[in-house]
């Protein structure tokens, strides 16, 4: 995945000679300076590096590299990305967008995080819907579960989301093949695949099962 947030200005690949003030280009952890990985960096530093084999997140101005989806987790965001944006409900409500999309959460020092799946409020969509990076919070972020997630990480994750106006948080588990609906006042609901998940009160009226989530991970359609 690649960041694709909303500011007013494009991002453009950096040509030019490295500074002082410049990042390393996408390199893996072991590559990078300790001083770079350290200094405070900004929302647009971020999103001026070239693009690489390596996506970053902003976590309070530090670099934090995002491990490469693999299979199954690719399978489940198609499959929740397909749900939301082919939905009726869902649509009428928000737009869906996909984990290539970034969203800054704060400022000074930034944060800027990277959804799996996430869907804005038609009402809160930053006229005109073009290309370039808006700094808002999405009403629904969809992170699923990886094997790489370090302990504490996803409820660090979750904490930025509410601290930045997020409404509604889905915690998607795909070995258990569970969702955890978290909102703003804490763990809501943990829903099996047997059971149906709702949209509450960001996507009203909208309801499915938890199953369509995971269909094809267990080899069969």
């Amino acid at each position: 995945m690649t960041a694709n947030v909303a500011s007013t200005q494009p991002a453009t690949a950096r040509t030019d000679t490295p500074t002082r003030r410049q990042y390393p280009k996408h390199r893996d952890s072991a590559g990078q300076a300790a001083d770079e990985r350290t200094r405070s960096m900004t929302a647009e530093e971020l999103f001026a590096l070239p693009e690489g084999d390596v996506q970053y997140e902003l976590v309070r101005g530090q670099l934090r590299e995002v491990p490469m989806a693999g299979w199954q987790h690719g399978w489940i965001e198609m499959n929740i990305i397909l749900v939301l944006g082919t939905d009726p409900v869902a649509r009428s409500v928000g737009r869906t967008v996909s984990g290539d999309t970034a969203f800054v959460l704060a400022r000074d020092p930034d944060t800027v995080r990277i959804p799996d799946v996430a869907l804005v409020r038609h009402e809160r969509l930053p006229p005109p819907l073009v290309s370039g990076r808006a700094a808002l919070a999405p009403d629904l972020a969809v992170e699923i579960r990886s094997p790489n997630d370090r302990p504490g990480e996803v409820q660090r994750n979750v904490a930025d989301y509410f601290a930045a106006g997020v409404q509604l948080v889905w915690l998607v588990d795909p070995d258990a093949q569970t969702v955890e609906v978290w909102t703003p006042g804490g763990l809501d609901r943990r829903c099996t695949a047997a059971e149906t998940i709702d949209g509450g009160a960001v996507i009203p009226g909208f309801r499915c099962p938890v199953a369509r989530f995971f269909e094809g991970t267990t080899g069969t359609p």
